[in-house]
């Protein structure tokens, strides 16, 4: 008898997605049902994760020493000023649990006997209360007859989704929180005396090991390193790894060669990944799920059954089997066969239920614009035009939505049932944009509560009509649909799975420029520097002189980005002096701690204590090819070590007497350019990997004077910014692939205004 499981890539909030998959799996009859991470998409409200973004990076300078840290404590700012930006990081961590409990409630109320490994975007507390026993967290168990190693977590934290860092299954690179960790003892411990004991058929995890063309981070790497080592340990490979993460909309499965970047050693391991559930955190036109058949004697996968959830404009959605991919183990191939069945179709529902007991901001839904400006005070002014802010984003964001479900359905329906290497003409091309343009005016139709169906008219001018509602709504024309959603090649297969995303960023730039241009053009230079002046100016200084209006936004941006104005930033304009007499607001370490709830310094490892760590032969037992591929050995007054992200491991005389190297000292490196010297008040360190760790730099024969020192606060800003950037990378490739982000990149143009403020971050 075969066994058969089911796998759910992530739902990002698709509870009707996962309710129905999990329909299809239960009339298979298929028990073991296994959701891949990464189920939340509403953290927080909107207002939440933008205030809580607003304030996220002056919260970190606060951690770091930094000038503004000083500017705090020497009490330069009021605590109005402290407790403004204080606020919403609480606010957003309650609200972000709160999200949680109720998001895990209702995937146990789907399917209670569901199986779920984390993803980045879960959140710890309640995933581990709520699910409980459903939730597999780097164990291993047997699974309808399968040995199956569970791995939960790890990958980057969705800051620009909830503005705050805390709280998630991702790592944790500022408090040593590395999820890879707990694989460990599962992959490189032997659990067994036979190799039938230490077999794994089944490795299930959110985030996969580095797949080439793929981005790679800290968490993928780790896996790749560890199947490899345990495969130097003469240990089984898992059969078939299946995982999640990657956003593909269809299914992948194929015989993936890990390569450990160290050692240039790699493994070849059958791979699958059963597409992603999401709606909106997908680039493609539709979502996918995966049932599957396991041998019963091999415990091999033979069989992949692909499943695809369209949805329609008329509200109904549909679960079609798109067709089975047989897997044929001995010569390494897949055979698809298309079947394009449908199993169910539905009208959409809403599962998930934003509510004011989640988060008091959800308020702000159901509020417009606010542009009567006349008679607020300042505070008020800023709160309303951030508000303004929040609204034009979601506004924004809901337009793109409407944009994409239209080029989907047309996509969809166009395509259906076409032979993928059948090729279309010109007017085939035209018809189905002329088609999407007819479909987004009923659409902006509906925005406006207009019915051109009363409207007497001709067809000529209906369609007319049609146009300019489609202009009026969402920026664009025809000529913009036409540019976005050309296809080159004239084939059925080369239409884009993400056909006309260039579209949505068109709509998104032209309805958040055309929003700040609304609310901005009645606020005049006096009330953007009253604004300034109250909110986020230091109480030390005075204004002497007004600045023009564009001056004025621009300064105003600064705070409104920063959190608050740095006595520098002011001063610069020419309109700002010190006040005389002024005594400050001093704040202590202590209540800036409880103020901000961090701690002055990050923690960093020492390399120097009384009781010297050895490095074991079982720690890395690939050292050698490790060095050979370039991994330093270092030496100092303590003997010979490398660096890991615990500190430094020396080598012991009978372990380097094994091994071949050149050892070098940390001055070669800082000399050579390859690591940089960090200053944190009177110590000095060395940034390594994801980390920094501490030195001694008489110890290493350093003298500081001879080196360009970073503070510490500027490297930690630094770290977070390429972190950012890696995030925007990764999602980008994971949802539109490497060769069109290239080509978007190498035709964007950036045109800086001066009188556009910072939107608050959408959702990566």
């Amino acid at each position: 008898m075969a066994r058969n499981l089911a796998f759910f890539g992530d739902p990002h909030g698709n509870f009707q997605g996962l309710d129905l998959a999990v329909k299809v799996a239960k009339d298979k009859g298929i028990e073991s049902r296994i959701c891949l991470g990464d189920i939340p998409l509403h953290l927080v409200a909107d207002f939440t994760k933008d205030q809580a973004s607003f304030s996220s990076q002056f919260r970190e300078q606060m951690a770091n020493g930094t000038p503004y840290r000083t500017a705090v404590e020497e009490g330069l700012y009021s605590d109005a000023q402290l407790e403004r930006l204080a606020n919403p990081h609480k606010q957003a961590l309650e609200s972000l649990l709160r999200h949680g409990t109720s998001t895990y409630e209702l995937v146990k109320q789907i399917d209670p006997g569901l199986k779920v490994v984390a993803g980045n975007h879960d959140i710890e507390k309640p995933i581990k209360e709520v699910l409980a026993e459903q939730f597999m967290d780097n164990v291993a168990s047997v699974e309808n007859g399968l040995k199956t190693v569970w791995a939960s977590g790890g990958g980057s934290v969705p800051v620009g989704n909830v503005g705050i860092k805390e709280g998630f299954m991702a790592d944790d690179f500022d408090n040593r929180v590395y999820r890879f960790k707990g694989l460990e003892k599962l992959l490189l411990q032997p659990q067994g005396s036979t190799q039938e004991e230490n077999e794994i058929d089944l490795l299930v995890t959110h985030i996969p090991p580095t797949i080439a063309g793929n981005h790679a981070d800290s968490y993928s790497e780790h896996v790749v390193e560890m199947l490899v080592q345990r495969d130097q340990l003469n240990l089984p490979l898992p059969k078939t790894i299946v995982h999640g993460h990657h956003h593909n909309s269809d299914a992948l499965i194929d015989w993936q060669k890990y390569k450990d970047k160290h050692s240039g050693q790699e493994v070849e391991i059958l791979t699958l990944s059963p597409g992603i559930l999401a709606r909106e955190r997908n680039s493609g036109s539709h979502s996918s799920f995966c049932l599957t058949t396991f041998d019963e004697d091999t415990k091999q996968l033979i069989k992949v059954d692909e499943y695809r959830i369209y949805n329609a404009l008329s509200g109904i959605k549909k679960v079609v089997l798109y067709g089975e991919h047989l897997v044929n183990n001995e010569d390494k191939k897949i055979e698809f066969n298309l079947i394009n069945r449908t199993i169910i179709s539905e009208a959409n529902r809403e599962m998930f239920k934003k509510s004011l007991d989640l988060d008091r901001h959800y308020e702000l839904d159901s509020k417009g614009l606010i542009t009567s400006y006349e008679n607020m005070a300042p505070e008020q002014l800023d709160f309303t035009i951030r508000q303004n802010l929040t609204i034009i984003n979601r506004k924004t964001e809901e337009a793109t939505r409407t944009i994409k479900n239209v080029l989907d359905y047309v996509k969809n329906e166009w395509i259906c049932g076409r032979n993928p290497e059948s090729s279309f003409t010109n007017q085939e091309l035209l018809e189905k944009q002329i088609e999407t343009a007819d479909l987004l005016g009923k659409e902006a139709a509906k925005i406006f509560n207009v019915d051109l169906a009363e409207i007497d008219c001709t067809a000529d001018e209906r369609k007319w009509y049609n146009r300019i509602l489609m202009k009026t709504a969402f920026g664009i024309d025809l000529d913009d649909l036409q540019e976005a959603t050309d296809v080159k090649n004239m084939t059925y297969e080369s239409i884009a799975f993400n056909w006309g995303m260039s579209l949505q960023k068109k709509v998104s730039q032209e309805l958040g420029g055309r929003g700040q241009s609304h609310i901005l053009k009645d606020i005049t230079e006096e009330m953007w520097m009253s604004v300034v002046d109250e909110v986020y100016l230091p109480q030390n200084l005075e204004r002497k002189t007004t600045l023009n209006r564009s001056e004025a936004i621009g300064l105003y941006s600064k705070g409104l980005n920063q959190g608050l104005l740095s006595e520098e930033d002011a001063l610069d304009t020419g309109a700002y002096q010190k006040r005389p007499g002024f005594v400050g607001n001093q704040k202590t370490v202590t209540e800036i701690e409880e103020m901000f709830g961090i701690s002055k310094e990050k923690a960093a490892t020492s390399l120097y204590s009384n009781e010297i760590t050895e490095l074991n032969q079982e720690a890395v037992p690939d050292l050698q090819e490790k060095i050979n591929a370039g991994l330093k050995i270092l030496t100092n007054n303590s003997g010979d070590y490398i660096l890991t992200q615990e500190g430094a491991k020396y080598l012991t005389e009978e372990r380097k007497s094994e091994l071949d190297y050149v050892p070098v000292t940390m001055k070669d490196l800082l000399d050579q350019d390859k690591v940089k010297l960090v200053k944190m008040e009177d110590d000095y360190l060395i940034n390594y990997g994801e980390g920094i760790v501490k030195i001694n730099p008489e110890e290493e024969g350093i003298d500081p004077q001879d080196y360009n020192t970073q503070p510490l606060w500027q490297f930690t800003q630094q770290q977070q910014t390429r972190q950012r950037e890696q995030q925007t990378l990764m999602n980008r490739l994971a949802q539109q692939g490497p060769a069109q982000h290239l080509r978007e990149q190498n035709n964007s143009v950036n045109r800086p205004n001066p009188e556009r403020l910072p939107l608050p971050p959408t959702r990566e």
